[in-house]
């Protein structure tokens, strides 16, 4: 099959199921569902795929203020924004010291919404854990980077789901995934959940960056969603076009002299979400161009749109 026919199929059988699914326009765009801080531009892992890794990372070592993060929560606020924030982007969150004082603000201005960190776990003790579940942190997920994906997991990651959690939690309002006892809880105050990753896995090529993966795949690629589904700020207020935009090459805006919204519906966004609704990533050169990431999570639940996903993925 000629890549031009597949092309067509893609975009017809899997991204415009999304499209019209999520309400995606460019001019009117649908809220955000994520929104993500990057407390402090720094990692302490070693991912091979990864450029915020120790050894690759040229990022400056910043810290994001007090009052930029009250900023922008109250902007949120002053939106309705319902869905998820998360303390994660390319760093790690655990090594922001402030970071259960930034959690307890988001809980008392959004004690509705569902609070998330993404940790490699190597800064997590049970102290960090129980004083994180104490401000307000719903969901706590470890990626544990090994060579050996059968190696012993660390003892506190244990001990939070067998002394820690139920202190706080009764075993109906828990999910606990990749650890015993594992629990399903169908609508979960608190989701626990480890998963085992290699950390020289080769992955996406995450806009041109990732140092082990330096060309993309030729698989076709088109339209991408990340743009209308997260709003990512790192610590000095720069708006990321996404996450895999690990340097924010891409200048959409800057929350601390624009509002939350100014810069979500601007039209340096609008000039990047035009070229992608038409699956037009070669139109921006230093990073969709270059990036394999597939642009949608899952297809719709329809026998053609999943062979294709599986083909072209």
């Amino acid at each position: 099959m000629s890549s031009w026919i597949l092309r067509q199929l893609q975009n017809t059988f899997v991204y415009k199921p999304i499209i019209e699914q999520k309400a995606i326009t460019v001019i009117d765009p649908p809220l955000f569902d994520t929104v993500f801080f990057e407390v402090r531009t720094r990692c302490n892992g070693e991912c091979a795929f990864c450029l915020a890794a120790v050894k690759t990372d040229p990022r400056k070592d910043e810290v994001m203020s007090p009052e930029l993060h009250k900023k922008v929560l109250q902007e949120l606020r002053d939106i309705n924004f319902q869905g998820r924030i998360a303390y994660h982007n390319n760093s790690d969150p655990l090594i922001f010291k402030d970071l259960a004082e930034f959690i307890a603000v988001a809980k008392e201005i959004f004690p509705q919404n569902r609070i998330q960190i993404l940790t490699n776990g190597k800064a997590l003790s049970l102290k960090k854990a129980e004083k994180l579940i104490q401000v307000g942190v719903n969901e706590l997920i470890i990626n544990h980077y090994h060579d050996d994906l059968n190696t012993e997991l660390p003892k506190a990651f244990l001990e939070i789901a067998t002394s820690i959690l139920p202190k706080y939690f009764s075993q109906d309002e828990l999910t606990i995934n990749g650890i015993e006892p594992k629990l399903a809880s169908k609508n979960p105050l608190f989701i626990y959940k480890i998963v085992r990753r290699e950390v020289s896995n080769i992955l996406t090529s995450r806009a041109g960056t990732s140092p082990n993966k330096k060309e993309p795949t030729p698989k076709p690629r088109g339209f991408c969603q990340f743009p209308w589904t997260q709003f990512i700020i790192t610590a000095n207020g720069r708006v990321a076009l996404c996450c895999n935009d690990v340097l924010f090459v891409e200048d959409v805006g800057n929350v601390i002299d624009e509002s939350v919204m100014d810069v979500w519906r601007g039209a340096k966004f609008q000039h990047y979400r035009e070229k992608l609704i038409k699956g037009e990533r070669h139109a921006i050169p230093n990073t969709c161009a270059k990036c394999d990431n597939y642009g949608i999570k899952k297809p719709k639940n329809t026998w053609l749109a999943k062979k294709l996903f599986k083909y072209t993925k």
